[in-house]
């Protein structure tokens, strides 16, 4: 069992407001409406804690991809450095994979922010429910292999582990509501609240933290295997199954590439 005790936390979330977000994200926004290739952006949910939440952006553009898109499309390239609002990059996508963005990712609360607003694919409700567990399945192995590869890592960055936790929450919950029973709550109290009073309370934090971490793994095992064991016992009968869109990766992770089989 990896010692948590000596993890030295590194990279501490700096306390920031919700009005400074949107001000960078409407310069953000301003400079991407720049590229000529740009059709839309949406915004993918809402940040709940500045300094801590990120925004998420996906940025639509005509068919036509160019190798120039990850710097293009990069918060970097206009802030010179990793801004608090986007620690991550925006998911660009072309036009013609948008109407089936469901089916390669969990997005559903997408908000149109800028230019053309587009058509998403309408799913029926059993297969609706399909493309849930496959992205939370997904998701989980996703987690699992971020936590395992950090086992045995001696110095971890406080935000992003802030961040991981937090997906984890979020799987927790949608295997909760796939499957009707209650798991890791505990888990999923003791970090929302670690999340919720980061930036209110003298407590000592990165013990918390510590300790959210090593349970971590043993939250993701639980879970998958009741996802498992439900995936299992149910009769898999969907007319139609959608047909799952293909996703890579652009170089150095900074941009998201999607096209249909």
């Amino acid at each position: 069992m990896t010692d948590h005790s000596r993890i030295q936390w590194v990279k501490e979330p700096s306390l920031a407001t919700l009005e400074e977000y949107a001000a960078s994200l409407d310069q953000f926004v301003r400079h991407l409406a720049k590229r000529p290739e740009l059709v839309s952006i949406y915004q993918h949910g809402q940040p709940a804690i500045p300094g801590i939440s990120d925004i998420d952006l996906i940025c639509v553009v005509e068919d036509r991809l160019t190798k120039s898109c990850p710097h293009d499309f990069s918060a970097r390239t206009l802030f010179k450095t990793n801004h608090p609002a986007f620690p991550g990059e925006p998911v660009v996508i072309p036009r013609t994979v948008f109407h089936h963005l469901q089916e390669a990712f969990r997005f559903p609360l997408l908000r149109h922010i800028y230019g053309k607003e587009l058509l998403q694919a309408k799913y029926t409700e059993e297969q609706a429910h399909l493309l849930s567990v496959i992205h939370t399945m997904d998701s989980l192995g996703y987690y699992l292999l971020k936590y395992a590869r950090y086992v045995g890592v001696k110095t971890l960055p406080i935000r992003s582990m802030l961040v991981a936790l937090n997906g984890v929450v979020h799987n927790i919950k949608a295997v909760q509501a796939i499957t009707g029973k209650e798991i890791a709550q505990h888990f999923v109290e003791e970090t929302s609240r670690l999340r919720r009073e980061w930036f209110k309370t003298p407590l000592d934090r990165t013990h918390l933290l510590e300790t959210l971490w090593t349970g971590m793994g043993e939250a993701l095992l639980e879970v998958i295997l009741v996802l498992d064991r439900y995936v299992f016992s149910q009769k898999w009968i969907v007319p139609n199954p959608p047909q799952r869109a293909s996703v890579r990766t652009g170089d150095g992770g900074t941009v998201v590439f999607a096209s249909m089989d």
